[in-house]
């Protein structure tokens, strides 16, 4: 098994493109749903992503930070403004990049080096920090698709700085939605939100267990191969996100 963890991060981490921060279409775009959250204050904006049903993208936003999670042509990324300060994180089937203003950091399995030079940049970062707070305050708040979203987005965050605060909180919500779901189970007939929660909780729980038992069958410094576990599960677990939107029935 760790042979084939080996050759799915080899195959993750290989090279990558700067995708654009703020693309020009984004700006124009109608979203899908706008709301307030009461907890935070802050402003929450779906848009469908580069292929509707399948990506999504989602902005988050108060006084003090903008945070952008999206999926484009294949590759997750999470971008960051705060004040003058403007990073981003991308993951994709080709590298790992950081970027943050004249700063970038491509790291791949034949400059593992670079891997820590990204985390610093990220772990030095104010955006991420203020990003990580209202991103942790959002998915304290009721159960809900978008909140585990948020969480998830923190956890990459954090994990990019070498935090690993985040994978904990993702197990803890794994462990409880598993036990909630043997408590409450919907059935196929039911229909309407409450069904798009079960089968979209269903997905994110397998998602994780996937993501889990990649990490459990690697060493603590096989950081590379840990960046493709994340990688794999990020992509799906957006790509479930997406999902439940259609399901739900959001339109613009």
């Amino acid at each position: 098994m760790k042979e084939k963890v080996h050759v799915i991060a080899a195959a993750a981490l290989v090279a990558a493109a700067v995708v654009s921060i703020v693309p020009a279409a984004g700006a124009q775009q109608v979203p899908l749903q706008r709301q307030v959250d009461a907890l935070t204050g802050a402003e929450v904006r779906l848009y469908h992503g580069e292929r509707p049903g399948k990506e999504v993208r989602v902005e988050i936003q108060d006084p003090s930070v903008l945070i952008r999670k999206e999926i484009v042509n294949g590759t997750s990324v999470t971008t960051i403004a705060s004040g003058t300060e403007r990073i981003s994180l991308a993951l994709s089937r080709h590298g790992f990049v950081v970027t943050s203003g004249d700063q970038r950091v491509d790291a791949d399995r034949e400059h593992p080096d670079r891997v820590e030079a990204a985390r610093q940049i990220v772990a030095r970062s104010n955006a991420v920090k203020r990003a990580t707070t209202l991103l942790g305050k959002l998915a304290a708040g009721p159960v809900s698709a978008l909140r585990h979203t948020a969480r998830i987005t923190r956890a990459t965050l954090l994990s990019a700085a070498g935090d690993s605060t985040g994978k904990r909180e993702l197990s803890t919500w794994a462990r409880a939605a598993r036990d909630e779901i043997k408590v409450k189970p919907v059935s196929d007939e039911q229909g309407g939100p409450g069904q798009c929660w079960y089968l979209y909780a269903l997905e994110a729980i397998a998602a994780y267990i996937e993501y889990e038992d990649c990490m459990n069958q690697l060493y603590w410094y096989e950081i590379l191969d840990m960046i493709g576990c994340a990688l794999i599960y990020d992509l799906r677990a957006i790509g479930a996100f997406s999902w439940w939107i259609t399901c739900v029935g959001f339109r613009a």
